[in-house]
């Protein structure tokens, strides 16, 4: 495949410019295979596996070279490093999750799990979850009413007011302290 960024030149490239390309995007790619293999994968996802990361090391290599190409540009209008180079893979087993979300018991569920061994009964979705929220640089918090209990997600490094502004603006301007 080839970068849409590949012969662009004398254009100023800003974050708002490389952020549209389907290039700049993280990709989370999901690895499915049987039961079995579920807990470590297989040979298939292993190969998967070697080739994100080897396709992420040459993503890498372009954002290096497209910031040399910029280099004579405002230092805001160039790429961040490792913008174009964000790849995970995720190993799931869709017939066994299809499987364990037919379970009503929970303890059944997690020996159910471990028998394929998957340690602490950690299902895909979470691992799916956390590997995204990984890539995309956020992290979550969660607030419990009466009636629902939710998870906000806000930039990595943001401050408690900044992300009290995440569940309503107003909390933004009112925040006097955290503990």
């Amino acid at each position: 495949a080839r970068s849409a960024l590949s012969g662009i030149g004398g254009v100023t490239l800003g974050d708002d410019f490389l952020s549209q390309l389907i290039t700049a995007k993280p990709v989370v790619v999901l690895a499915n295979v049987s039961p079995e293999d579920a807990a470590t994968g297989n040979a298939f996802s292993e190969r998967l596996a070697a080739h994100i990361a080897s396709s992420e090391e040459a993503a890498e290599a372009e954002a290096a070279n497209l910031r040399a190409a910029v280099a004579g540009s405002k230092a805001s209008d160039n790429p961040p490093a490792g913008m174009l180079a964000a790849r995970r893979c995720v190993v799931v087993s869709a017939p066994l999750e299809a499987e364990v979300s037919q379970l009503d018991d929970e303890e059944f569920r997690l020996e159910y799990l471990e028998s394929y061994g998957m340690k602490d009964g950690l299902r895909a979705l979470p691992r799916v979850l956390a590997e995204s929220q990984s890539l995309l640089g956020l992290v979550s918090y969660l607030t419990v009413g009466e009636q629902e209990a939710r998870a906000w997600f806000v930039p990595k490094g943001s401050r408690a007011a900044e992300a009290a502004g995440a569940i309503h603006s107003d909390f933004t301007k009112n925040f006097e302290q955290a503990d």
